[in-house]
Order: C-alpha cells, then sequence, then structure tokens
C-alpha cells in the first residue's frame, strides 16, 4: 500500500494507487451494490464503478411496482446483474427482474426434476387453453393438457394445485413456458 504523506502526494503516485483496484466490469456480471437514490423513474446504484449505475423502475422485479420511490429504501444493498455497457458518462445499466427470472427457472427445473405438484395461478383464459403464472413464470397450458383445471373464466384469479411438471418446454429468453402432460405414444 502506498504511503506518502497528504503534502506531498502527487497525481501519478494516487493513480498507481487506484490502478491497483480497477476491475472491469461488462453486460451480463452480477454485481452487489448499494442504492443510494430512488425516484418513479428508476435508482441510482453504488456498484463500485467510476459512475453510479441506473436501475430503471421496469427493472425493479418481475411484478409490477405501483410506486417506485418506495419500492427500495436508500441504503439497500443487494446484488444486481449489469445488463447494458457503460454510456457516454461511464454509467451502467442495472436490474434485479432478470436475476429474478434466473430464480424462477432454476425453481422450475427443480420441481421438473424432482417431479412434484406445482400451484398455479390461472390468470386468463381462452378457446385453446389457460395463461397461468408458476413461480413468477408466465406460462400455457393447452386445454388437452389442462387436467384437473376447468377452462373457463371463473378460474381466473384462483390457485390451483396442479400435476408435476412432466414436460415443460422452456423459452429462457421469452420467461415463459409451455405446458404438456401428455405421455408420448411408445409408437
Amino acid at each position: 500500500m502506498l504511503s506518502v504523506p497528504s503534502s506531498t502526494l502527487r497525481y501519478e503516485d494516487f493513480e498507481s494507487a487506484v490502478s491497483e483496484y480497477e476491475y472491469t466490469l461488462t453486460q451480463g456480471d452480477n454485481v452487489h451494490g448499494r442504492i443510494f437514490d430512488c425516484s418513479s423513474r428508476g435508482a441510482l446504484v453504488d456498484i463500485g464503478a467510476k459512475a453510479a449505475a441506473w436501475l430503471p423502475a421496469e427493472e425493479f422485479s418481475t411484478r409490477p411496482v405501483d410506486s417506485p420511490s418506495e419500492y427500495f429504501a436508500p441504503d439497500t444493498e443487494m446484488e444486481f446483474v449489469i445488463t447494458s455497457k457503460e454510456d457516454i458518462n461511464g454509467q451502467l445499466g442495472l436490474s434485479v427482474r432478470r436475476l429474478e427470472h434466473q430464480k424462477c427457472w432454476d425453481r422450475v427445473v427443480q420441481l421438473q426434476a424432482e417431479d412434484v405438484p406445482v400451484t398455479v395461478e390461472v390468470i386468463a383464459v381462452n378457446r385453446g387453453g389457460c395463461l397461468v403464472t408458476v413461480e413468477g413464470l408466465r406460462g400455457f397450458i393447452p386445454q388437452s393438457h389442462s387436467g384437473n383445471i376447468v377452462i373457463n373464466e371463473s378460474e381466473v384469479g384462483r390457485k390451483v394445485r396442479h400435476v408435476p411438471l412432466p414436460a415443460v418446454k422452456a423459452a429462457l429468453r421469452e420467461n415463459e413456458f409451455s405446458y404438456e402432460n401428455r405421455i408420448p405414444d411408445p409408437r
């Protein structure tokens, strides 16, 4: 560690000392940070970079946030994922929503591997089946695979214990899945 009396500290000495601690932050990295300012548009986060990072309100959570400025208290510390490269001012974009989505997918994969029943919430129905949420992910269950879910408007908003997830066709990029409960034909 550099030990120089403050009266004789030169810029070059300071730059040399700081360069030992420089690191690169890239898109997709998980980082720990502290929210120090929050408004209805988003939050400023200290992640140890040269400029504060920006967390847009739409990236706060997988669930809708009614009052973004009340969602995070000042000095909240948590994990974020970097979603963009530095802009002209050196500011990075962040997301909590993407981390939550990854945790949701990990949980769905675990439930599928354990072959346990899941609770789904019916959010909409149509002629072909119903839209549901499972572990925070939105999915579609075709009517032909609906099992114990009656496909009609009275089901909307209801939580239903459903059969295990034997065949979940997942599209991680879209954060949606399609449920299939048919037994494959052995022919």
